[in-house]
């Protein structure tokens, strides 16, 4: 078998099934046999109950289900132990590939065997680019530079701001440290041989640590300018926001505590120094949320509804920052994504209805 792709499902169905939908579509240009294993992760909603009805009789979607919710990293672990393709496709349930996608990324693998994982250019639902498709290893400066913003002085610069790469052109194919986990195409091999996702990992920093450990073994990650649409924080809407910030700087004290090293310098110094400020993020991050919640909730965006061919035809016909619910009707998930990021710059918020 050629590729198993990989989606864990918590309590955002219609979205997987959108997803689904989409890697499916760019399936049909692979040469080889392809499974799409979806793991619903306890939802404890309808989820499984619609995944069957979208997909029990497609023959290429392996629908599991989890008793417990374990966490993003043992969710994929648990779909992974019954995939059988030769490459792997870990993706987030909140996005849509375009249907040169899966065969541009495993062509890029196939022809680089130093290639350890690949991801590509990621876009939200104004298709500006996530920063995080690219990132440099969370170091003591780096993380010091992203979190007091002073890498927003100097966007490209590989000093100011290592962790997103900003030095490094988003259009071009690129080696960077990290890249993300919503889209992470490895071989099933590698993925094996360096022991998977790190579990005590329960969500956030387990594609940091699984790129890090990647490169540690020798390989490169190679970041591919090929947009994939990702409605990034969609899939975690369920989530306590409380739990979030939790689990995301629980993630990054994890992540420091098991690189970190054994030397004086950091079980003295560097170490107390870091946990300390990951203390500090946490709690700066907890008074913002209520900061946020105190002030008055904006009116919603003017919300227009068309298809892709009335959009292309004019990307600049509606006012900045419109709701725009956009069918697909016949056109391709890879002219939706060229239109977005086209129209990146009008900051529309694209609801795709396919």
């Amino acid at each position: 078998m050629l590729l198993s792709v990989v989606l864990v499902n918590y309590k955002v169905p219609q979205l997987t099934i959108e997803a689904v939908r989409s890697v499916l579509a760019s399936c049909r240009r692979l040469d080889g046999e392809v499974e799409v294993i979806v793991l619903d992760n306890a939802s404890g909603d309808d989820s499984m109950t619609r995944l069957r009805t979208a997909f029990g009789a497609e023959p290429r979607v392996k629908l599991l289900e989890s008793a417990t919710n374990g966490g993003f990293a043992r969710g994929n672990n648990q779909a992974i132990a019954e995939a059988h393709g030769d490459y792997l496709l870990l993706l987030n349930p909140d996005t849509l590939v375009g249907e040169s996608t899966l065969a541009y990324c495993l062509t890029f693998l196939q022809t680089h065997p130093d290639a350890g994982a690949v991801g590509p250019r990621l876009i939200n639902q104004s298709g500006v680019m996530h920063p995080e498709c690219k990132r440099g290893v969370p170091t003591l400066w780096h993380s010091f530079c992203r979190f007091t913003r002073l890498y927003r002085m100097a966007p490209h610069s590989a000093w100011l701001n290592g962790y997103y790469q900003g030095h490094l052109s988003p259009d071009e194919v690129q080696q960077v440290p990290v890249l993300t986990g919503a889209f992470l195409m490895m071989r099933r091999s590698l993925y094996l041989a360096v022991g998977g996702l790190d579990e005590r990992y329960f969500m956030y920093g387990e594609d940091i640590d699984l790129c890090y450990t990647i490169e540690q073994a020798g390989y490169h990650n190679y970041y591919l300018p090929t947009p994939v649409l990702h409605y990034k924080g969609e899939s975690e809407q369920a989530v306590d926001r409380v739990r979030y910030e939790e689990n995301f700087y629980g993630a990054m004290r994890l992540f420091y505590l098991k690189h970190q090293g054994e030397n004086w310098w950091s079980r003295h110094v560097t170490t107390p120094l870091v946990l300390a400020a990951i203390n500090l993020q946490r709690r700066l991050a907890l008074c913002r949320r209520k900061k946020r919640a105190s002030h008055t909730t904006l009116p919603a965006p003017q919300t227009i509804s068309l298809t892709l061919a009335e959009l292309s035809a004019d990307v600049e016909a509606f006012p900045l920052g419109t709701r725009l619910e956009v069918s697909l009707a016949e056109a391709s998930y890879d002219s939706l994504l060229e239109t977005m990021e086209r129209c990146a710059a009008r900051r529309y918020l694209f609801i795709v209805n396919a």
